[in-house]
């Protein structure tokens, strides 16, 4: 669903749900990047749910391939073909990209030259808390090397032992967009005039500033609820139901 279909749908449900006060398109626009990083979180796992001795959640991060396949269009892979890998400095220290949300996989790829034959083999890079990183540097036998190198986050970078491994491949869960629905009040009818991303936007004169949710539509209905929830309407899933298919109906 584009935005302007979101909010006329939620907007349909306050209005029948006689919600006091106006739904309004700015109201909108501040609630809904709340709705669609809350519902990332809960896909994610939230930490809020955990019980002792059972670190865990009713939904998690590849917990099941449904949940996978949600957060898929946020699983970002630098160094895959076309795309650069994330760069270590001299120092052995790398920088976490803005749009970072959490570590998947980090993996070094070393050469391996057999008989004449140039071979490509890749180290899985063990992810430590700080204090199992300086212990490890420590040691003589499970010193880090380039076959079994280690690394610690910091606050806004990553820091790898060996120090010049250079180049690895990095991934993450980036954040999603923040969404904004565009518009401008017609004059003459004094309606909202909803603005598509990448046009100029005829009330103001700019490009739009309309930026769409990157979630995959199946999860849509999810951030709606959410939504919907953040405004005092709490509906069960029939209700939901009733009115997708009164908004079918109508054409909204």
């Amino acid at each position: 669903m584009k935005l302007k279909d979101i909010f006329l749908y939620c907007e349909y449900i306050a209005n029948k749900e006689q919600r006091s006060g106006s739904f309004s398109i700015d109201e909108f626009n501040r609630i809904l990047p709340l709705s669609s990083l809350s519902v990332f979180k809960q896909k994610y796992g939230l930490p809020e749910e955990y019980q002792i001795n059972a670190p865990f959640s009713r939904q998690a991060y590849e917990l099941t391939q449904k949940i996978s396949d949600d957060l898929s269009p946020f699983k970002v892979w630098m160094g895959r073909s076309g795309t650069m890998p994330l760069s270590i400095s001299l120092n052995g220290e790398a920088v976490i990209p803005n749009d970072y949300f959490h570590v998947s996989s980090i993996r070094y790829k070393r050469l391996q030259n057999v008989d004449c034959d140039v071979s490509e083999k890749f180290s899985e890079v063990e992810i430590l808390t700080e204090q199992q990183f300086s212990s490890r540097l420590g040691k003589e036998i499970t010193a880090p090397t380039y076959k079994n190198p280690v690394c610690t986050f910091y606050d806004g970078f990553i820091q790898f032992a060996p120090k010049n491994l250079q180049f690895v491949d990095f991934v993450y869960l980036r954040k999603p967009v923040t969404p904004y629905l565009d518009y401008y009040l017609d004059p003459t009818t004094d309606s909202y005039i909803f603005v598509d991303a990448n046009v100029i936007n005829a009330g103001t004169g700019v490009m739009s500033l309309t930026t769409e949710l990157d979630w995959a539509e199946e999860v849509h209905q999810d951030i709606i609820n959410n939504l919907l929830s953040r405004i005092g309407i709490n509906l069960r899933e029939n209700q939901l139901l009733q009115y997708a298919e009164m908004l079918k109906a109508k054409g909204v």
